[in-house]
């Protein structure tokens, strides 16, 4: 059966709890880390093709939409642990 995501990258449910999934929570982590040492988006969704960890059932690879989506998503500041001040004065 495939897998629709109803959650942001990073997120599942298990057990009736919404759930951090470690593997792609530590990929945002360096998503969050390359980007504010300057890579690009295409650097970045490079690198997250490089790490295994796919976006979704149904994608091929990542691309920089994918990474601009996540770096755009006020949900994925608690798993980056970036204030919404920092992250705003970044853009």
């Amino acid at each position: 059966m495939k897998k629709i995501r109803y959650f942001p990258f990073g997120y599942r449910m298990a057990g009736g709890k919404i759930e951090i999934v470690p593997e792609e929570a530590e990929l945002l982590h360096k998503i969050a880390a390359h980007y504010l040492e300057g890579c690009s988006l295409l650097r970045l969704a490079d690198m997250a093709d490089q790490s295994g960890t796919r976006y979704s059932e149904n994608a091929d690879g990542w691309n920089k939409n994918m990474i601009a989506r996540i770096l755009d998503d006020v949900r994925y500041l608690s798993l980056i642990h970036i204030s919404e001040p920092t992250r705003l004065a970044l853009i």
